[in-house]
């Protein structure tokens, strides 16, 4: 509540995060073939993960990776945010 108040205030800029992935899997769990033929279907198996960070004023910044996000990218990717970013009052 402290960190949403000074947020309200402008006195910080409050950013809310979370972490997904998509894979690129190919499923299929039924098809229509011919009796005796072999179905293939080609993909090329990627996974990107992506971290989104979003303010209540819908100002939005994003990393996406085929690295899985663990502790360690998230702390160097904070660590470059933060001096990317800079207020504007």
């Amino acid at each position: 509540q402290e960190l949403e108040y000074l947020d309200s205030k402008r006195n910080i800029e409050l950013y809310y995060v979370d972490e997904s992935h998509v894979c690129t899997d190919a499923y299929v769990p039924y098809s229509w073939q011919f009796e005796d033929e072999n179905i293939y279907i080609p993909f090329e198996k990627q996974q990107d993960s992506i971290l989104g960070m979003i303010t209540r004023r819908n100002q939005y910044k994003s990393l996406t990776t085929q690295e899985a996000i663990n502790a360690n990218n998230l702390v160097d990717y904070l660590d470059r945010f933060s001096f990317e970013e800079r207020r504007k009052y």
